[in-house]
C-alpha cells in the first residue's frame, strides 16, 4: 500500500462522507498489520474521524455507533456490516500457487463487507490486481 492508495481512501471517505454517509457506515480494510499503522498515521495527520481496530497497543472496544471510519484487517472485518468499504493493499496480498486459495478467501471475506459500494486500491500488480483490473473493463 502506498500513500497514493492512502490518499486516494482519504478522498474517497471525505467525498463520500460529504455526499451524506455516516462516518461509521464506512470502513477501510487491509490485508496486512503494516498498513494499519500506515492508515492510521495518515488519517491522524489529516484529521479524519476513525477508530484502529485489531491494534494491540490501544485495545479499542468498537461501537458501532460512534461517528469514525473504522480501519481494520480484511480477517478482523468478519462478521461486520458497512455501506461503503475501501479494501487497500490488494497488490501487495500474497498470490503464488500455495497461497493464492486462502488469500482469495481473505479478499472474499472483505469485499462481501459492503452493503452498497466496495472500493479495492492497488498499486502493485498481482494476480489478484490484474484479475481486478479484467473484472472491471
Amino acid at each position: 500500500m502506498t500513500a497514493g492508495e492512502r490518499r486516494v481512501a482519504q478522498r474517497c471517505l471525505q467525498s463520500w462522507h460529504e455526499q451524506g454517509v455516516a462516518w461509521n457506515d464506512m470502513a477501510v480494510l487491509y490485508p496486512a498489520g503494516w498498513q494499519g499503522r500506515k492508515l492510521h498515521d495518515a488519517f491522524k495527520r489529516v484529521g479524519l474521524p476513525y477508530v484502529w481496530l485489531g491494534n494491540r497497543e490501544t485495545k479499542v472496544n468498537y461501537d458501532p455507533r460512534d461517528e469514525r471510519v473504522a480501519i481494520m484487517t480484511l480477517h478482523s472485518s468478519k462478521g461486520l456490516e458497512f455501506k461503503r468499504v475501501i479494501i487497500v493493499g490488494v497488490g501487495q496480498m500474497k498470490d503464488d500457487e500455495a497461497e493464492r486459495a486462502a488469500t482469495a478467501r481473505v479478499l472474499y471475506v472483505g469485499m462481501t463487507r459492503s452493503q452498497e459500494c466496495p472500493l479495492m486500491a492497488h498499486s502493485a500488480r498481482n494476480a489478484f490486481s490484474e484479475r481486478l483490473m479484467q473484472l472491471a473493463s
